[in-house]
């Protein structure tokens, strides 16, 4: 139960720090060039996300055609950079 209202207070806190981040870096850079900013790390975000997707895919393919499974080491590292693309699009700072 404990653990639960953790969860809760971290999903009301993160998004709460992120507009205090947004509203600081408005007043530090302005607003226009604050927007840019979350523009420019969604378009990042999603170039990585497509980029990997598309080298998770190749490399899984090139290991079947070889007769191998796709190795986990190889699949995890792939997972952390996807993620990384996720969390661009969606934190955006």
């Amino acid at each position: 139960m404990m653990m639960r209202k953790r969860l809760w207070l971290l999903l009301l806190l993160i998004p709460l720090a992120e507009l205090y981040g947004f509203i600081w870096v408005s007043h530090w850079i302005g607003a226009g060039k604050t927007i840019l900013l979350i523009i420019l790390t969604t378009l990042i975000g999603a170039a990585m996300m497509q980029f990997e997707g598309r080298k998770v895919i190749a490399d899984a393919k090139n290991e079947m055609n070889r007769g191998q499974m796709p190795g986990t080491a190889k699949c995890w590292m792939d997972y952390v950079s996807f993620s990384a693309g996720a969390c661009c699009l969606s934190l955006d700072f």
